[in-house]
């Protein structure tokens, strides 16, 4: 719904043209944003208590929602 097709090297709205269950087409667009964030933030706050050992799994959940491709 938001991507470059250029850069996520996948036609923008295919999903929804192929009639595919999305967060996007349960939600919409805003609803789907934030709950991915709210999701984020609770597996974020859960590896918390791992400290500096869990570093790379925090910024994958951060890439996830973040990403441009």
């Amino acid at each position: 719904m938001t991507g470059d097709e250029a850069v996520t090297g996948k036609r923008v709205g295919k999903d929804a043209g192929a009639g595919k269950a999305t967060f996007v087409s349960l939600m919409g667009l805003a609803g789907a944003q934030a709950e991915a964030r709210r999701r984020v933030a609770v597996g974020t706050d859960a590896l918390s208590q791992y400290g500096d050992a869990a570093g790379n799994l925090h910024d994958l959940a951060r890439f996830v929602i973040e990403r441009d491709t």
